[in-house]
């Protein structure tokens, strides 16, 4: 039975889990176990995982610690997606497979589900299979993306819409493929804060979408959002910055265009 906190206090718990799993991993110690036991001990929801366990797993990529060898010696449970005892293994498992664009291995584990699919796990979870799909740039997973946006509690998760716009992003010969990011970024959840990592996407679709100087106002703006300490994600945005303005170099202005009819 879990003690109720106010929200501040529960806010400074996921902090101190968030920090102490970082610790860990740095430090070369068990960290999968405590993080498991301390969400488990607040009480944690499935957005509240998923949002511990995202940073976590992001951060032992980022250090070199592969999530998956830490998991090696704790496989993942069966088919129960839904018990909160094993979401922190699900959370991390799915969250380092896409770190790695490992969409195959994701699809593998949910069509082996008896019933297939994971009806009963959280948004977060099942976000993971719709990105498998739309990251191998197959339609189907459009109209998974849509169902799945049509519960509030996912459409309304900072954590669930990067999983899908990572997919996107990935599913490069999808149709309406830029359309559909620009409006996943304009919801309220990413677009009411500078978040880099979503403007990073919308400057890639203003891209795509021959919207150029907007695209670059829109990386420059996500590169200044950017909190210090996470080099692999400014080297993204450099790299985003530098596919917009070779596209800008590529474009002639209506001037130069006028100017060499002339000529």
């Amino acid at each position: 039975m879990t003690v109720p906190m106010t929200v501040a206090a529960r806010a400074a718990k996921l902090d101190a889990l968030r920090a102490a799993a970082r610790r860990r991993i740095d430090q070369g110690e068990d960290w999968t176990g405590p993080l498991n036991r301390g969400l488990q001990l607040t009480g944690a929801t499935w957005q509240e995982s998923a949002q511990v366990c995202s940073n976590a797993a992001w951060h032992a990529r980022r250090t070199g610690h592969d999530v998956l060898n830490d998991l090696e010696h704790r496989p993942v449970p069966g088919a129960d997606m839904s018990a909160p005892v094993h979401r922190t293994w699900w959370h991390l498992y799915f969250s380092a497979l896409r770190f790695d664009f490992r969409c195959g291995a994701i699809r593998t584990v949910f069509q082996a589900l008896d019933p297939p699919g994971a009806e009963h796990a959280d948004p977060y979870i099942r976000a993971h299979e719709v990105f498998a799909v739309l990251g191998r740039s197959q339609p189907a997973g459009l109209g998974m993306l849509d169902d799945l946006l049509t519960e509030n509690e996912a459409a309304t998760s900072r954590e669930v819409l990067h999983v899908v716009l990572q997919g996107l992003w990935l599913g490069h010969l999808l149709p309406g493929r830029a359309e559909r990011i620009l409006h996943l970024t304009g919801l309220p959840v990413l677009s009411r804060t500078a978040d880099p990592v979503a403007l990073m996407r919308t400057a890639g679709a203003l891209r795509q979408l021959g919207r150029h100087r907007q695209a670059l106002s829109v990386i420059d703006e996500a590169i200044e959002a950017l909190p210090a300490g996470d080099p692999a994600v400014h080297a993204d945005l450099v790299r985003e910055r530098t596919l917009i303005t070779t596209a800008v170099d590529l474009t002639p202005s209506p001037r130069s265009y006028d100017e060499g009819l002339t000529a």
